[in-house]
């Protein structure tokens, strides 16, 4: 085929920056007819900087049908930022048609860090699809720190475009972390644009504590601004 004669021809080229661009497009071109064929080929090529472009310009098109090909391939390249981002743009694919299994898998990645990265993306891209399980993952899989505090809040954005009562019910039993404050300004914010009367009245029905409070803070805060942009708009 006119692919396998590309990437042989690319394969002959001297270790430089064209056979470099050279065996990244062939992979990526290859990878829209035959995945199965391109991954054979990639598998096959010498160890170098050139199979690393070409393993992460296949893995990246793999990622969007066949997510799991894509994090098997990448996960046998050096640890580099480049393949870093790519595993959790595969992870993010995957965690959106089985966050399950996209979980599990990216809990079994043995570098602390990395592995924080990739439940935090799971987390985030599950979101919209079973809120309560993306933020039990937010708050149980992830340490105490910047990055739950990102994701904490990423998980209440998307889940509370689809179930916002869902979404405050888990707020409100949400532990005293850090994250608890931009969660709760989050829902209030997003909430009160959709729906201020509902908003309003689970609010209302909280006991009185510093939840409570917390959230009349940003509840007047959401109307605030609603008002503030309004008036703009005028």
């Amino acid at each position: 085929s006119a692919d396998r004669a590309a990437a042989a021809w690319a394969t002959q080229l001297p270790e430089g920056s064209a056979r470099h661009a050279a065996l990244e497009q062939v992979a990526i071109t290859w990878a829209n007819a035959d995945l199965p064929a391109t991954a054979g080929w990639v598998r096959t090529l010498p160890e170098g900087d050139s199979k690393q472009a070409a393993t992460l310009g296949f893995a990246y098109e793999a990622a969007r049908t066949e997510p799991m090909m894509a994090l098997e391939l990448a996960s046998t390249s050096p640890p580099t930022r480049e393949r870093d981002d790519l595993l959790v743009h595969s992870v993010s694919q995957w965690a959106g048609t089985d966050s399950t299994a996209a979980a599990a898998w990216a809990a079994s990645v043995p570098d602390p860090s990395l592995r924080q990265h990739l439940l935090a993306a799971v987390a985030v891209a599950s979101a919209e699809q079973d809120g309560a399980a993306a933020a039990t993952l937010a708050v149980d899989g992830l340490v105490a720190g910047e990055e739950q505090d990102c994701t904490v809040v990423s998980v209440v954005q998307r889940w509370v475009q689809n179930s916002p009562q869902a979404a405050a019910s888990w707020v409100s039993q949400f532990p005293d972390l850090p994250s608890r404050e931009p969660a709760v300004q989050n829902l209030l914010a997003l909430w009160a644009a959709q729906d201020a009367e509902a908003a309003g009245n689970w609010l209302r029905e909280l006991p009185a504590g510093p939840l409570r409070n917390l959230g009349i803070t940003a509840y007047d805060q959401a109307l605030a601004d609603r008002v503030r942009t309004s008036a703009v708009g005028m």
